[in-house]
């Protein structure tokens, strides 16, 4: 058995239409399934790379491919820039596919091309400048059939700045980047140079079932300067990070998962640490339970609110009551808890309010 099936993690199922895409919450109807263990084999997965053609990045992304752990794959490369490097480096591996196209061409339409190419049952995407454990897709296709549903996606992921020397988890997301979808469930990316990937995506989450693993160790997305987005939107993105790790510990212990130091972004000048144990990986353990115990309260208060409502849904103002109560006694006893149950009812009393009572 391998790392990936060794250490449960939670996937979370959300019914179509439910939430709005990439803006998804957390509901009482959230359904939670675990991923208790995986396989190396199963249906024919492609791999879909955008690439500019930088051989180093394609080399790396490549070479992470190659060490997966899950056998029936293929690599879809596409590529508006290629040249006889790139030619060379793709003729090695008999899973890999170079597509070249003879234009420039907007993000969205190359990313088109890669699904058309595709030979598989199951579409990964697969940027060529983000890093890779070899457990992504042994992980990913047996999350995607535990769970069930049409598509899914990783709720965080590892993010990888050296120049900043930064290195953390994400906050709670769906990360559009680490797609797992059913071909014919597929969407047409728009013609964009940028957003193409969440316009499809929440087209996607609209019309078909999907569901989010929390698996950051399984992906490392990598901020070099030649991003998609500025600066200014990935100082964002660190700033809201669920997890910060201290730099240096995490390139040594996480370098042999990601492979970090073969990265095009690693300062080859920079002093290289010892790959010891410094305990960020004790972190992000202790880190997911902690995260995925709340969750759990969250979904089951959500639920039992849900519950509530349906049984009082003609009577709105009894909910009105018992969320002035708890409030009160919150305020009272100086209990942060009963008062947000206070806020919970009273929110509940307006949704009620709102909608109009079926009829008899």
């Amino acid at each position: 058995m391998s790392e990936a099936a060794r250490a449960p993690r939670p996937i979370y199922v959300f019914e179509k239409g439910e939430n709005h895409g990439t803006r998804f919450e957390f509901r009482g109807s959230t359904r939670i399934v675990e991923l208790t263990g995986t396989s190396t084999d199963g249906p024919l997965v492609s791999c879909i790379m955008i690439t500019r053609g930088d051989p180093k990045l394609v080399a790396t992304s490549v070479e992470a491919f190659a060490a997966q752990t899950y056998a029936n794959k293929e690599l879809v490369i596409v590529c508006d820039d290629v040249t006889d490097a790139l030619r060379g480096l793709v003729a090695r591996r008999a899973d890999v596919r170079l597509i070249a196209i003879d234009e420039v061409l907007p993000l969205g339409t190359l990313r088109n091309e890669g699904t058309r190419a595709a030979r598989g049952d199951i579409l990964c995407q697969w940027d060529d400048d983000d890093l890779f454990s070899p457990q992504r897709l042994e992980a990913g296709v047996s999350a995607l059939l535990r769970a069930g549903t049409r598509a899914l996606f990783l709720l965080r992921w590892m993010i990888w700045w050296p120049k900043r020397k930064f290195f953390g988890v994400s906050a709670e997301r769906l990360c559009e980047g680490s797609m797992f979808v059913w071909k014919d469930a597929m969407g047409v990316y728009p013609a964009l140079r940028r957003c193409e990937d969440t316009q499809m995506v929440e087209a996607l989450c609209r019309a078909h079932d999907f569901a989010l693993l929390d698996d950051p160790a399984s992906y490392c997305y990598v901020i070099h300067g030649g991003n998609t987005w500025d600066e200014d939107h990935m100082s964002t993105m660190i700033e809201r990070c669920s997890l910060v790790f201290e730099h240096d510990h995490a390139v040594a212990e996480f370098s042999p998962l990601f492979g970090l130091r073969g990265h095009a972004a690693f300062d080859d000048g920079a002093p290289a640490a010892a790959q010891v144990d410094t305990g960020e990986h004790v972190r992000l353990a202790e880190n997911c339970r902690a995260r995925e115990a709340a969750r759990r309260v969250d979904i089951a208060e959500r639920l039992f609110l849900d519950r509530m409502g349906q049984r009082f849904r003609r009577a709105p103002g009894l909910i009105r009551v018992t969320g002035e109560l708890l409030s009160s006694a919150g305020r009272f006893t100086r209990s942060p808890a009963l008062e947000k149950w206070g806020v919970a009812f009273w929110n509940l009393h307006e949704r009620l309010k709102a909608e109009k009572p079926p009829e008899s």
